[in-house]
């Protein structure tokens, strides 16, 4: 029984390996607190003297550090990473932003930008990405010979950042994503997608006009990849071997059919 009662005492080698943790534990707690001292006293030496901006291709890096507004010769220290996203967003052509530190004096700036899909026709000239969103008009290399999309009316009126919400307008901008989804798989130039120079739409009905002789194309407003494959077989096949000239319309409404108006020529070979 004696010994029992020694063996559940704790011994002085335990006594004395309990102290050496508390000793290792405090010291490196107050390690780790030097540690963030110096670094913070560190950074808060540091100063801006660079903005890198990346992603840019319809906005310009001048445009962006503009709009990210971190002056140089600031602090890193003092310089609020979630401010300047929030400003950044403040573009509507800017859809998602990333902004870092890049020690030790840089300010390093990611950006995804929205692409504009189709111009929206109306007394203002605006861009319209695949989600609807309005984009404002800007000058910019990468913006050039884009569809336009007219017909619709928007009663609350239309301003850069909203979101339209409108089936016509979601129709019309699945033409766009199937035409160029439709040339990507053929894996030559794009040829239906450029074809499409107007996509209007009144009421009931749709009209695409092609930048070849304005000829309109009527669709109806579902089955749209039946109809383009339609429209892509109909002008690879007859239109590219004859030309657009004698081509009044074309008609894809019908299932599967192609029902297209030619100009009528006259003895002497001219059309009427």
């Amino acid at each position: 029984m004696r010994e029992k009662s020694e063996d559940n005492r704790p011994g002085p080698e335990r006594a004395r390996a309990q102290r050496r943790a508390m000793v290792v534990l405090v010291f490196l707690a107050l390690l780790i607190v030097g540690i963030t001292s110096v670094a913070n006293g560190w950074k808060g030496e540091l100063r801006v003297e660079r903005l890198s901006v990346r992603g840019c291709r319809v906005l310009s890096e001048k445009e962006v550090t503009a709009l990210a507004a971190v002056p140089l010769g600031v602090s890193l220290s003092n310089v609020d990473l979630l401010k300047v996203q929030k400003a950044l967003y403040a573009n509507p052509f800017i859809q998602r932003a990333v902004v870092k530190y890049d020690l030790p004096s840089t300010i390093k700036i990611s950006i995804e930008e929205r692409r504009p899909v189709a111009v929206l026709g109306g007394p203002e000239l605006f861009y319209v990405d695949q989600e609807g969103v309005v984009l404002p008009a800007v000058s910019s290399r990468e913006i050039f010979d884009l569809p336009v999309i007219t017909g619709l009316s928007f009663p609350g009126g239309v301003k850069p950042g909203i979101r339209i919400d409108s089936e016509d307008l979601r129709t019309a901008i699945e033409i766009l994503r199937v035409a160029a989804s439709l040339d990507s798989e053929e894996g030559s130039e794009s040829e239906i997608y450029h074809l499409i120079s107007e996509i209007h739409l009144a009421g009931a009905n749709l009209t695409v006009y092609t930048s070849e002789q304005g000829i309109p194309i009527l669709f109806s407003k579902c089955e749209i990849e039946r109809q383009l494959l339609c429209l892509q077989s109909f002008w690879r096949q007859y239109v590219r071997q004859q030309g657009p000239e004698q081509l009044v319309s074309i008609d894809l409404r019908f299932d599967g059919h192609v029902i297209v108006r030619w100009a009528k020529a006259d003895s002497s070979g001219k059309s009427s």
